[in-house]
């Protein structure tokens, strides 16, 4: 299956993501282990990049969603605390549950890019468009692996007229070596 790459205005990430480091320790623990004030501090961390930067010409912040059963379960989404900081800091909206993921997908961690993309078609939808026509969102996330996440949520705010879409997560994984 070949995935479909989303068109980006911008993208940025404050780390590589390596398996057993200690950036995976840390994205753990605000994950899994309620650690949301590891979400502010990556957020202040990544505003000083972006200050003086074509992310300050974004409108608003907009993080992914997970599914309702998985936030439920979770009791919060891992990048709020994230998006929250950089949102106030550079002085943008942030708003959250406009874009949705109303399919419930496994974890992804363990599936391959076929896999992944098959989980993820779909799987996300946009509660009042209108909000964000013409605008420029600022996508946030957690961990880039495949991209499929992020492809799937920007072809879906793609369907709004005039938009606009950059991306700014805490780490992007380091592709495997050959």
């Amino acid at each position: 299956m070949i995935q479909k790459l989303a068109p980006i205005q911008h993208a940025t990430s404050l780390f590589f993501f390596e398996r057993r480091g200690i950036v995976q320790a840390l994205v753990h623990q605000l994950k899994y282990m309620g650690k949301d004030h590891l979400g502010d501090f990556f957020g202040t961390m990544l505003v000083k990049e972006l200050i003086d930067s074509p992310f300050q010409n974004c409108d608003v912040v907009v993080p992914i969603p997970l599914h309702k059963k998985r936030q439920h379960k979770r009791g919060y989404n891992q990048v709020t605390a994230f998006g929250q900081q950089i949102a106030m800091q550079l002085r943008q909206e942030y708003i959250p549950n406009r874009l949705v993921r109303h399919k419930a997908t496994r974890t992804l961690v363990q599936l391959n890019s076929d896999q992944r993309i098959a989980q993820m078609k779909g799987a996300f939808s946009v509660v009042c468009p209108t909000l964000f026509v013409g605008k420029h969102i600022l996508l946030i996330d957690d961990v880039v692996t495949t991209g499929t996440t992020l492809s799937e949520a920007i072809n879906c705010l793609l369907q709004i007229e005039g938009i606009q879409v950059s991306v700014a997560t805490i780490a992007f994984a380091k592709p495997p070596l050959p």
